[in-house]
């Protein structure tokens, strides 16, 4: 399954979105505007339907109806605690982490709250694209007297410009909760400081 989805994106379909500070959440046409692609290339389709052969081999051969084989549930977590799948997972997780401490010292942040933003912005969304940050370092320079969460809250205003319409209550939610130290998540009520023991306020180091 691996080798047919390898060998099946070619040279101009193997696109990084994160790299122009977007996601598969984000408006077709958006992507279309910003990686400069024309109406003949649909991105997104491309994305999608690799993704659902990988989804339709999984059905096929991981499960037995609805049960998950118990041979590949077992296999799997063995290769998710390996030395060599979690060398993976810490080099991704730093990736991640660079992105975002990019994001915050651009945008001068200094609280933990604010650290925990934008990695969920980097993560679920690729980040920001180039139009929006140019768009938020000049809102953030008119308004020097905002408060860090006002800040935040107008990072978040911009963002959710780029945010396929569908998703945007999702990703607004997610990124309020956030901002607030909690809030309902996709159903659940959260309060993170209580859940973590973080004081979501401090300062970073």
């Amino acid at each position: 399954m691996l080798k047919a989805w390898q060998t099946s994106v070619s040279a101009e379909d193997d696109f990084d979105l994160s790299g122009y500070g977007l996601s598969k959440l984000d408006d077709p046409q958006i992507i279309e505007e910003i990686t400069g692609l024309n109406s003949d290339h649909n991105l997104h389709a491309d994305l999608t339907s690799k993704n659902q052969n990988s989804v339709n081999w999984a059905i096929a051969n991981l499960y037995n109806k609805s049960a998950f084989k118990p041979d590949w549930s077992t296999e799997l977590t063995h290769l998710s605690s390996s030395p060599g799948f979690r060398s993976i997972q810490v080099a991704s997780a730093l990736k991640l982490h660079l992105q975002t401490m990019i994001l915050f010292k651009t945008f001068a942040l200094k609280q933990f709250r604010s650290y925990l933003f934008l990695f969920d912005i980097v993560v679920q969304n690729g980040g920001i694209p180039e139009s929006g940050m140019t768009n938020i370092i000049n809102a953030l320079k008119a308004s020097p007297h905002w408060s860090e969460t006002q800040k935040l809250k107008a990072i978040l205003i911009e963002r959710l410009k780029y945010v396929k319409k569908a998703y945007v209550k999702d990703v607004q939610s997610r990124k309020a909760s956030i901002i607030n130290g909690g809030g309902n998540v996709h159903g659940e009520r959260r309060n993170y400081a209580k859940e973590y023991c973080a004081n979501l306020s401090e300062s970073m180091p």
